[in-house]
């Protein structure tokens, strides 16, 4: 109770409300954007299995001030080059936004994360908690690669996760060389936290409902927007933040979903109101649930969804 007295009095922390839980927040909810000092990247959550020295740790305070000063909660948030996934795992694990999406081209990389999405993290959670981290046997297993035979995608997300830990400076090109002295002269065994690794992997799989995957280019039809649309890349953004793209007839949100020769965009006439139902039926309703007749045509998300009509009725 001391303790609990002393955080009310000094006003260092503050109380943020979700929906599942009340989190005490150990910076204000609606900070000032600043870069004047110099960000401890120590006090950032890990999330990811990946270490990536010198990556997107340090943008974490700015990105996640920067979100909750919003007037409304962003609904999609992309992270076009995820690498190690930081920014989105932040983004969902505090639920900064409605969903999550991380885009990856790197095969190795992609392998964890398709292995984590597709519900085999438990397994790699158990492999990496299994594995002899002995010289002789990371050699072996990173040879596997080496010989050119088809190894499994799951296979795959463990050595890439292997090679990332193990190599100098969690360089996963080939060539690179195993960590020699490391960490406290632990050589290998330096980045090689596997109840740790295992438990970041199994607690991103409880959140999956707020993330979701794409193996590519994360820009591919922002970019064509952009350009023959003649706009900026932030204008097209908002036209898919809007649901008002359809790609071969169906309504298409993502930035980075991918284009091929032969597909029709299609946009609204410009001014064009979009469908909207004021009033719609309820069928059923507890503390918990809403059964909604949805009529046909009407979007469920987005600016003028089905969704944002609930909340304005319901003002919630």
């Amino acid at each position: 109770m001391a303790f609990a007295r002393e955080l009310d009095s000094s006003e260092a922390e503050q109380l943020r409300e979700s929906p599942a839980a009340y989190t005490l927040e150990p910076e204000a909810l609606h900070k000032m954007l600043s870069m004047d000092k110099p960000v401890n990247v120590a006090s950032v959550p890990q999330r990811s299995p990946f270490r990536y020295p010198g990556g997107k740790t340090w943008l974490i305070p700015t990105l996640r001030a920067w979100l909750r000063s919003q007037p409304r909660r962003p609904e999609l948030f992309i992270e076009p080059f995820a690498g190690g996934g930081i920014a989105s795992l932040t983004v969902a694990f505090e639920e900064l936004a409605g969903h999550v999406v991380m885009a990856e081209t790197d095969d190795g990389v992609s392998s964890v994360w398709k292995t984590i999405f597709n519900g085999q993290g438990e397994w790699l959670a158990r492999e990496i908690l299994a594995f002899d981290l002995t010289e002789e046997n990371v050699r072996r297993a990173l040879s596997e690669e080496a010989d050119g035979t088809a190894i499994p995608l799951r296979r795959r997300a463990f050595l890439t996760i292997l090679r990332n830990r193990v190599q100098r400076g969690g360089i996963m090109a080939p060539g690179a060389g195993l960590v020699k002295s490391g960490e406290n002269n632990r050589g290998i065994r330096s980045r090689w936290y596997p109840e740790t690794l295992a438990r970041r992997i199994r607690e991103i799989g409880e959140t999956l409902h707020y993330l979701s995957f794409y193996p590519g280019d994360g820009f591919a039809l922002l970019d064509f927007l952009a350009q023959r649309l003649n706009v900026s890349r932030r204008h097209a953004k908002r036209l898919l933040d809007e649901r008002n793209v359809f790609v071969n007839g169906h309504r298409t949100w993502m930035a980075r979903h991918k284009l091929n020769a032969g597909d029709t965009v299609q946009l609204p006439l410009p001014g064009a109101t979009p469908r909207v139902v004021a009033a719609p039926r309820i069928l059923y309703r507890d503390e918990a649930i809403m059964g909604i007749d949805k009529p046909c045509g009407i979007e469920v998300v987005g600016v003028h969804g089905l969704e944002g009509e609930l909340r304005k009725q319901f003002q919630c």
